[in-house]
């Protein structure tokens, strides 16, 4: 895609579905669906790849759409659990070495 407009456009589309679609762009025959990760300033996104065949059904694509959000927030809440844990460091650290 070498359209700024037209790349605009699909990112408008991505962030109204709320997940991507891939489907041959990498490898013919292989697809991927992706649903981004956002906690505090950490971005990132899990994805799972499998046959176009099968991403482009309907039903198999929001099946696994609904299986990767799922898996997005249980990560991003342990994320937030393991903020939450870790001990700040101590203001001294650097004094004693």
């Amino acid at each position: 895609m070498t359209d700024p407009a037209t790349l605009r456009r699909e990112l408008d589309q991505i962030a109204d579905d709320g997940y991507a679609v891939d489907w041959d762009e990498q490898a013919i025959g292989v697809g991927f669906v992706a649903c981004p990760l956002s906690v505090d300033d950490v971005l990132g996104s899990i994805s799972v790849g499998g046959p176009t065949s099968k991403l482009r059904r309907e039903e198999y694509c929001e099946t696994l759409v609904r299986k990767l959000e799922a898996a997005a927030d249980d990560i991003c809440v342990t994320y937030r659990q393991l903020l939450n844990q870790r001990s700040p460091l101590p203001e001294d650290t650097f004094e004693n070495i």
